[in-house]
Order: C-alpha cells, then sequence, then structure tokens
C-alpha cells in the first residue's frame, strides 16, 4: 500500500531508505513527478518496468546530483561539459556515451551504449539526490503512453496504488517533461524530444 507524504525533511528520509531497500518511489522534479528507484537494483528496475507498463527495450534515465556525479558514468568532453553546465541544473536531459564498468544495471538500456540523464532544478529532488549520494532513476509516474503527472493527484490511481512512497510536493513548475538532446557527437547535438520550452542556442 502507498503511503503518501507531505514534503519536509523527515519524508525525504523516509523515500531514500525506501530507495536504498529496493522499493520504487514517487516525488516532483520541476517538470513532472517522478517514479524513481536505485539504478543499480536489478529487481527494483524490473518492478518499475512492470508497473509503468514500459517496453524492456526502451531505456530510462538518470537524475544526478551535479556535473561530477554525470562526470562518473558518461564520457564528457570539454564542449559537453560546456554544454550542460549552461542549461543544468534544468528541465534538459543529455544521452550520453556511457563508461563501462559503472556497476549500474544493464536494464536501464539494452539497446546500445549511451546513457540519458539530467540534474533536476527542484529542492525536494536535490535533497533526495544528496541523501541516496548517487544518480536514481527518474522517469515520468505515468503508464507509458499516458499523459505526465504534475501533481499527486494526476498519477493515475492503478499505478499510485503500486508505489511504496510517494512525496507531495504540490504542483511541478512545468507541466511537461524535459527536453532531451542528444550529445553523443558533440559536434552535432541533436533534440530528440521537445519538452519544457527552451532555447538550446541561446
Amino acid at each position: 500500500m502507498v503511503t503518501i507524504l507531505k514534503n519536509s525533511s523527515s519524508a525525504v528520509l523516509v523515500l531514500v531508505n525506501q530507495l536504498k531497500s529496493g522499493g520504487v518511489v514517487s516525488f516532483p522534479t520541476e517538470t513532472v513527478y517522478a517514479l524513481a528507484c536505485d539504478p543499480y537494483n536489478d529487481e527494483a528496475l524490473a518492478r518499475l518496468y512492470n508497473m509503468k507498463q514500459r517496453d524492456h527495450g526502451q531505456p530510462l534515465s538518470l537524475l544526478a546530483k551535479n556535473l561530477m556525479q554525470i562526470k562518473q558514468y558518461a564520457y564528457i568532453d570539454v564542449k559537453i561539459e560546456k554544454f550542460i553546465s549552461k542549461f543544468s541544473p534544468g528541465p534538459v536531459t543529455y544521452v550520453l556515451n556511457k563508461k563501462i564498468d559503472t556497476g549500474l544495471s544493464e536494464l536501464i538500456n539494452s539497446t546500445d551504449s549511451t546513457i540519458g540523464i539530467r540534474i533536476p532544478d527542484c529542492p525536494i529532488a536535490q535533497e533526495i539526490l544528496d541523501l541516496f549520494d548517487s544518480p536514481i532513476i527518474g522517469t515520468s509516474a505515468n503508464f507509458s503512453g499516458e499523459p505526465s503527472a504534475v501533481d499527486v493527484n494526476g498519477i493515475n490511481q492503478k499505478l499510485l496504488e503500486s508505489i511504496d512512497v510517494v512525496i507531495d510536493g504540490g504542483k511541478t513548475k512545468y507541466s511537461e517533461g524535459s527536453t532531451i538532446v542528444d550529445l553523443t557527437n558533440p559536434d552535432k547535438v541533436k533534440i530528440l524530444r521537445k519538452g519544457v520550452v527552451i532555447n538550446l542556442t541561446e
């Protein structure tokens, strides 16, 4: 049965402990509510895929605390670092070439050697990342193909009941997902999905 908590430091602690014990949780980011789990835990990831009714061939992305964490998991040159620094923290997910031997579950992306990752600009998400002390899976809290949730009431009731802990932080700042940018070739930046309106050439 789901536990829904109003946002507070104690609620964040409860949620992080649930993450560490292999749970699947939800909390707001600045874009939409995230469905999250430990990216090292195969069992938690398999459960999250099943909860979302998501094809296992569709990669999941990570939420990271800062650029330093991203560098631990992806290859970044000076050009890519400058790009990420310009738009982070914020509603932009970067698809990068993943480093080998990261220890991350192979379930995150079983199709190629890339990884999607972003730094959220949301105090609740940042507090969770600070306490968890490593990136976490951060996909939208919805059934695949359905609209993303911008508040707890927007999470499908059937899905909500299968989540372990939810932090109710009110409505998100934006009302759509992040913009996804392919940076695997730093000389040819490609927008894979237009999300929150942001000028990537500014």
